[in-house]
């Protein structure tokens, strides 16, 4: 066999090995990652409603969506209702030429700033990165209970009439 078929044989064998020793490693911790999103949002995740209220007409967009602002913001300042969102990340390391996989807590508080009650609350866990570097735009994945916390406003808040 000359050198130029020996050589061409390796790259062919060769370099489909080197992408995968690449690439599978981060999908396993991505998938492993992935479960404990959902394992934490079976334990702690989901919506609580403690009270539902009705605003009027005008205080909805045109998808029926309440404006409610979230605290801290200018909207905020005259606004009976606020929205406090409460996040926190855990950084769960990397292998070598990987973004940081971490998972993400997003806490969401509905809240009548006239007595400070709180109205509902939706927790929801995310995971970010774990993938190898390189061009492509880093991976997410949202929890099952990320869809419930995203339908908070709609819980709490109906339309009058």
């Amino acid at each position: 066999m000359n050198s130029t078929r020996k050589s061409l044989l390796l790259l062919a064998i060769g370099l489909p090995l080197l992408v995968i020793a690449y690439f599978v490693p981060s999908a396993y911790r991505k998938a492993q990652m992935d479960a404990e999103v959902d394992r934490l949002c079976a334990v702690d995740g989901g919506t609580k409603l403690y009270e539902r209220v009705s605003l009027p007409a005008e205080l909805f967009d045109q998808w029926g969506n309440p404006n409610i602002p979230f605290k801290g913001t200018r909207n905020a300042l005259n606004s009976e209702y606020v929205v406090e969102n409460f996040s926190t990340r855990e950084e769960k390391g990397t292998s070598l030429g990987q973004r940081p996989l971490t998972i993400h807590r997003f806490h969401y508080k509905i809240v009548r700033r006239s007595d400070d009650r709180v109205l509902g609350e939706a927790i929801s866990y995310s995971r970010s990165g774990g993938d190898p570097e390189g061009p492509w735009h880093p991976s997410n994945y949202q929890g099952v209970c990320t869809e419930q916390a995203n339908r908070l406003e709609r819980l709490v808040f109906q339309r009058k009439g």
